[in-house]
């Protein structure tokens, strides 16, 4: 199933905040048709006849309930088919779930896994709707998959299930449908509707209708799909027709916004009557049951009842709030309780009842302020509904301004706070600063900041919150050490709000620690936030800690549940959801996953546009421009990040700038741009002062750039001593500095420091590291005649990068495939390798990968490749472009190499090595030079052609001397030299037979000859 990433909200303001955007996401069975959005859209409307499953995913309180139960609705309609609702509990499988649909159904079962067939025999009498809320809490998440085996028996049984998270189902179980709350397209709106008609039926309005009246969005494709046709009337849900008590319960059922007990409803009320009335309302408007004794009425049926003459009054308002109060009385009542009472003081007309509680949030930072974005809604409503009986205090009005603006509406919320702080009320100035610190200009958000700190009125609370936002704002603008000295100079600040504010300034700390790129000092202040707020006397939360936590372990090369679901990513709001997105893209980056990372990044960086949050946009740019040129795209890398990179350098955003400018130079250093790669590496170098790893690797791109171009020398002396980079930082530099070493021609140096650079890179995790030290490895081993390991190297690298979509290691990986093939003499291999490698070039835009790939499909041509160009130097630096002149033979192999790859091969790791090259013999550690001795190696030159085999007598002395061997005259000149050749190299290495003499090689051996001669001789051998 492909990757369905959560709903997110616009924050366009007002009423857009409440409407639901879908986007549908057929899946189906052939692979083949995943060939883009529009085209799955396009091939798969006509494929949904047969679906019998269907998710809706997205975020909490989006409507995915009402979406759900209302689409389900209109299918039950249309096939005639039963409706089941039942919301999935933690550590309820699909038994579970079958026997609550099974109960729901009026069947008895004698256990859970009798249930599965009780529900496939009901399905079987007549068709059945299931309708699964919360999918993904049931059996830890893992319930879907079983559903989906049910539906995939095609009869009559169809299953709608919500959840909070892209929940796993596999293609090849069954067809189904992903409706995401997400961004929707005008021509995508055009394909849902298409889709949702063929299952659902026709809808009231045409799809021109919702295009006009919604702006494209799918808030009226719900009403649509819900809304009542000429033959329903008016009353679908037929609540004029209901019975008096069977009213009043429903009414009062709606006016709870929480499951509640029955008791509850029939207090006051007739016992067994109400019973029964509740027991049918339940049939009837599928109200929810938790447990046992326990109703709620789904936002379907709150919805029809709260715009029809049953609506709940003030007496229906007023009997929840006498039973919410009494629960608040309760030792362990949350907010959420608190927000249930404001609701129904509202609406019974206590509004003192409300505001007082209303009052408690405003300064409210030990959570701070609420981090769910249902919570938030709920809270921004409870004040506008006071605010339409009564004028709000300044509070008030300052925390619905906060709550709105971190929900995306910053514009609004501006000008609701900037009168108050004109009358200079101390909250309002405060939160001008926070929305200035939302919109990236941290220089006004101090100015306001500076001045709140000169009222005398800030309660503690708010002076935490003051100090806290000015350190952000410092951190934002680049000022790290400012950030810190607003920590240590508020220490006594944070430390009157207890544990809570000492929570506070530790993950402070660690934000100011990971923006250092120091991840061990990170890790342990994240430690000590976690550890102050186990010792508060209260719930208190910090929103993102688990996500900073994960990308410290991830960038530390700690480890990281990288699969694992991630809540916040779903249940923050806005402004913490886009932040938990961005750490999320950088998190599973660091792991590897660069598709993901960068199509995550991409997400985060378009909504923080939208919404107006600039101060994600940088990070979100950062990110994707990293993903973005591992996956092959520099040149847009450069111009997408060029107006980003300038917008920070007006603004004086110093971190922003210097990682954007890192990126940049990455990506130019990859189109080939070697001296813009290096100037602006070298610009931005000078300007680091607190990030050791983005100065590290600002040099190592420099550096990088200085070998490419000739300069490999004085490029090693840069990044010789070893930065203070930790983490990924730390190993990206080592492997920048193994790379330089292979172009200085270090080839030893540069394989160790490969190998343990792969070692270490699995270790943590870091898959794009772990590639990229097993290619230059693979190269080192190459180049050292280590074949066996160089391909076994690259083979894998090879894979790896091809899975995972770097496309920069992909080309280099072909290269470095042509330069072991050649080395194997199969230049039909050699040129297949450099040809995809010239394809890869230029198609990503690689300069230096194509000029190589073009350097040596001319040398294996035979013409003259250009070496003077940095891609012709890569060439060389492979092999590709010198003239193959030796053979390097052992037991198992035979190398073609140039003589300039032979000096590079490790011939200590033989016993044995007769280099007929440069006239020298090898036996244990000793080297015997033979150079004036010349016709001693032509003695030896047949006898090594195959070692072990005996080598007649006359063939010798032909070979040797060019002699028509006669045993009178040439015996003693043969035996003298065989003698001779026994003194210099040892009695065992060449023994005596009949017919002839043999060499014999002890252990591990290697012959090296001209290209060709042993090829010859050995037909010579074979034919006598």
């Amino acid at each position: 199933m492909p990757n369905v990433s959560d709903g997110q909200e616009d924050g366009a303001g007002g009423a857009a905040r409440d409407q639901t955007r879908a986007l549908v996401e057929p899946v189906p069975r052939s692979p083949s048709l995943f060939v883009g959005r529009r085209a799955e859209l396009a091939r798969c409307a006509a494929a949904t006849e047969g679906l019998r499953l269907v998710l809706v995913l997205g975020v909490a309180g989006v409507g995915k309930t009402s979406f759900m139960l209302r689409a389900a609705e209109s299918l039950a309609a249309r096939v005639g088919a039963g409706l089941v609702y039942q919301r999935c509990r933690p550590a309820e499988g699909i038994a579970a779930v079958a026997a609550t649909a099974a109960a729901q159904l009026g069947a008895r079962v004698s256990h859970h896994p009798d249930a599965i067939a009780v529900l496939l025999a009901a399905a079987g009498r007549a068709p059945l709707i299931v309708c699964l809320d919360d999918a993904h809490v049931g059996a830890g998440g893992n319930v879907l998959e079983a559903v989906a085996h049910l539906a995939a028996l095609h009869r009559p049984l169809w299953f709608f299930a919500a959840a909070r998270e892209a929940l796993p189902v596999s293609p090849a179980v069954i067809d189904h449908l992903v409706v995401r709350l997400g961004t929707l397209a005008p021509d995508e709106t055009r394909a849902l509707w298409a889709a949702l008609e063929q299952n659902y039926g026709p809808a009231a309005i045409a799809p021109e209708e919702v295009g006009r009246l919604s702006a494209s969005t799918p808030w009226n494709i719900k009403q649509a799909f819900a809304r009542p046709t000429g033959a329903v009337g008016d009353d679908p849900l037929g609540l004029r027709l209901l019975p008096p008590l069977e009213a009043e319960i429903l009414a009062e059922a709606c006016a709870h916004r929480a499951p509640i007990p029955a008791a509850v409803l029939l207090a006051g009320r007739p016992a067994t009557a109400g019973a029964l009335a509740v027991e049918r309302l339940a049939a009837r408007f599928f109200l929810e049951r938790p447990t046992p004794d326990r109703v709620a009425a789904p936002d379907l049926v709150r919805e029809a009842v709260g715009a029809s003459p049953l609506a709940p009054g003030p007496a229906q308002h007023r009997r929840c709030l006498e039973y919410y109060r009494r629960l608040a009385q309760a030792p362990h009542a949350d907010e959420a309780l608190e927000l249930q009472i404001v609701h129904h003081a509202v609406a019974s007309g206590a509004h003192e009842v409300a505001e007082a509680i209303l009052a408690r949030f405003a300064p409210n930072l030990r959570r701070p302020i609420p981090v769910n974005a249902v919570v938030e809604r709920e809270l921004t409503r409870a004040i506008d509904a006071l605010g339409e009986s009564r004028p709000l205090s300044p509070p008030l009005q300052v925390l619905r301004a906060r709550l709105r603006a971190r929900q995306g509406e910053v514009a609004r919320a501006r000008q609701e706070v900037e009168a108050l702080a004109r009358a200079g009320e101390p909250l309002a100035v405060v939160a001008l600063g926070e929305i200035a610190y939302f919109r990236n200009d941290p220089q006004e958000a101090l100015r306001h900041l500076h001045r709140a700190r000169g009222l005398r009125a800030l309660d503690p609370l708010v002076r935490v919150w003051a100090a806290a936002l000015t350190a952000e704002c410092h951190r934002s603008s680049g000022a790290v050490d400012a950030a810190a000295r607003v920590l240590r100079r508020e220490q006594r600040t944070f430390s009157r709000l207890g544990p809570a504010g000492r929570a506070v300034s530790a993950w402070l700390g660690a934000l100011v620690a990971h923006d250092c790129e120091s991840y061990a000092v990170a890790a342990r202040a994240l430690t000590r936030a976690r550890q102050a707020l186990a010792r508060c006397g209260e719930a208190v939360d910090l929103p993102l800690l688990e996500s900073l936590a994960r990308v410290v372990a991830a960038a530390g090369g700690a480890g990281t549940p990288c699969e694992a679901a991630c809540a916040d990513v779903f249940d923050e709001t806005l402004f913490f959801r886009l932040a938990a997105r961005a750490w999320r893209a950088e998190e599973i980056y660091y792991c590897g996953d660069v598709q993901q990372a960068a199509a995550l990044a991409e997400e985060t960086n378009a909504l923080a546009a939208r919404s107006g949050f600039e101060s994600h946009r940088s990070a979100g740019a950062c990110m994707w421009g990293e993903a973005a040129r591992v996956l092959g795209h520099p040149a847009r890398v450069v111009s997408a990040l060029a107006d980003v990179l300038r917008a920070a350098r007006e603004a004086g955003q110093a971190r922003d700038r210097v990682r954007l400018e890192a990126v940049i130079a990455a990506a130019l250093l990859a189109q080939g741009q070697l001296a813009a790669a290096r100037a602006l590496a070298l610009a931005g170098a000078r300007r680091v002062r607190q990030a050791p790893g983005t100065a590290a690797r600002l040099q190592a791109i420099a550096a990088l750039a200085q070998a490419a171009g000739g300069g490999a020398r004085t490029a090693l002396a840069a990044v010789q001593r070893r930065g203070p980079a930790e983490g990924f930082e730390g190993l990206e530099l080592e492997l920048a500095r193994t790379e330089i070493l292979l172009w200085a021609g270090e080839v030893r140096r540069a394989r160790h420091g490969a190998v343990a650079a792969e070692e270490r890179a699995g270790r943590a995790g870091w898959r794009y590291l772990a590639c990229r030290a097993r290619l230059l490895a693979a190269e080192a081993a190459g180049r050292l005649g280590d074949l066996t390991d160089a391909v076994a190297s690259w083979d894998d690298a090879r894979a790896a990068a091809e899975a995972a979509g770097y496309a920069v290691e992909v080309a280099r990986a072909a290269l470095l495939g042509a330069a072991l093939a050649r080395m194997r003499g199969d230049d039909a291999a050699a040129r297949a390798q450099l040809e995809r490698a010239l394809a890869c070039g230029r198609e990503a835009g690689l300069r230096l990968e194509e000029e190589a790939a073009a350097a040596g499909l001319a040398a294996l041509a035979g013409e003259t490749a250009a070496t003077a160009s940095p891609g012709g130097r890569l060439a060389g630096r492979l092999g590709l472009t010198e003239p193959v002149l030796v053979e390097l033979r052992d037991e198992a192999t035979t190398l073609r190499l140039s003589r300039g790859q032979l000096e590079h091969v490790d011939l200590a790791r033989f016993a044995v090595v007769i280099d007929f090259v440069r006239a020298r013999v090898k036996v244990g550690r000793r080297w015997v030079d033979l150079s004036r001795h010349l016709t001693l190696l032509e003695v030896l030159r047949p006898l090594a052609r195959a070692p072990g085999a005996r080598i007649p007598i006359a063939q010798l002395a032909r070979e040797a001397w060019g002699l028509d061997y006669h045993p009178l005259r040439h015996q003693s000149r043969v035996a003298v030299a065989i003698s001779r050749v026994r003194k210099a190299l040892g009695d065992r290495l060449i023994t005596m037979g009949p017919g002839g003499y043999g060499l014999v090689l002890p252990g591990t051996w290697a012959v090296v000859d001209e290209r060709g001669a042993a090829g010859e001789r050995s037909r010579g051998i074979i034919s006598e």
